[in-house]
């Protein structure tokens, strides 16, 4: 049996199309089915091995995590890295839409999805650089620090 990938689906018809589509769908539910039973797995693991733990200050009730967000400092800190991370993926979503646009570059499909790994390196990139930044200066600095000879976005110095 050779592979489906350099299969064309509309060169297909009939029996064959649909053949075509169910082991298309198999694919990806093998894949799923073996992601659950490695997840079973290891769930089961820390299931045996519960009583090695140990025994810590007693069991604390999941209410009293959520407890903590009444702290306005971690609160606000949740909050900020759930809008981050839903922007991140909401902007590599639509990404390929954009790119597609003709009064951006107006790609084609298969190439406009094949720029987002551009953007998703380069947050990838962004974050080890703002981290390694953050090592060295004070964040307020860090947020603060702009190239010299350049205007902030509201003022220009004299």
């Amino acid at each position: 049996m050779g592979s489906i990938a350099g299969t064309d689906p509309a060169t297909l018809s009939g029996e064959a199309l649909r053949l075509f589509q169910a082991r298309e769908a198999a694919v990806i539910g093998h894949s799923y089915l073996a992601l659950a039973i490695v997840l079973a797995v290891i769930a089961m693991i820390f299931w045996l091995w519960r009583n090695r733990l140990g025994k810590g200050a007693g069991a604390t009730p999941i209410s009293a995590g959520f407890g903590l967000l009444r702290q306005r400092r971690l609160g606000l800190g949740v909050a900020a890295i759930f809008l981050y991370v839903g922007a991140e993926v909401t902007i590599g979503s639509l990404l390929v839409n954009y790119l597609m646009q003709s009064s951006t570059l107006g790609l084609d499909q298969q190439s406009a999805g094949e720029h987002i790994a551009f953007y998703w390196g380069g947050a990838m990139l962004g974050r080890f650089v703002g981290g390694s930044v953050l090592r060295i200066l004070a964040p307020g600095k860090a947020l603060a620090a702009r190239p010299s000879g350049h205007c902030s976005w509201y003022r220009c110095p004299p």
